[in-house]
């Protein structure tokens, strides 16, 4: 979470990476990250972070990423359906599905604060833009095809939005 709040803690490295605290964690990527810190004042800290992964196998088939097709929506829990992700490495479940060669998962900038305004009191604000890397053109499928549940459309050359996120919170320590 210090180094990618979006990606890792909060979409679990796009494969349904969570732990049983429902919190995300980096899985089938090589990672760099940093984050740099700031002690403006005793009580008042300034951060930054970079992170930029990419997938270390090949294993993933084109589309394996989608709406649960039951609704035709993502479920506001956030789960996928991940029926569809290729068993193995190197091996599709579907033949007629090539498997996601493209490897960049993105980068993430991130800015925040923690400030202890009493002697209990600490205010903390994180906010991150992660922007999606090829690999996201690949794995999730087009809905734009009427045929989206059933042929497995990818658009390889489309544009995916970065993301925009991030958290306000507050710790009382007794």
């Amino acid at each position: 979470m210090p180094y990618s709040f979006l990606f890792a803690y909060d979409y679990g490295s796009g494969l349904n990476g969570y732990n049983l605290n429902s919190d995300g964690y980096i899985r089938d990527a090589f990672v760099l990250a940093c984050r740099l810190d700031y002690a403006v004042a005793a009580n008042l800290n300034l951060f930054g972070s970079f992170f930029w992964a990419q997938r270390t196998s090949v294993g993933y088939e084109r589309g394996c990423l989608r709406p649960n097709p039951a609704t035709n929506l993502v479920p506001s829990n956030g789960n996928i359906d991940f029926s569809r992700v290729a068993p193995g490495p190197y091996m599709s479940q579907n033949l007629a599905t090539p498997n996601i060669t493209e490897k960049a998962l993105g980068y993430e900038i991130g800015l925040g604060s923690n400030w202890k305004v009493l002697e209990a009191w600490t205010l903390g604000v994180n906010v991150n833009y992660w922007e999606p890397g090829k690999w996201f053109n690949y794995a999730c499928i087009d809905r734009s095809d009427p045929n989206w549940n059933s042929n497995n459309p990818v658009t390889s050359d489309r544009s995916i939005d970065g993301v925009l996120g991030g958290m306000f919170n507050i710790n009382c320590d007794f």
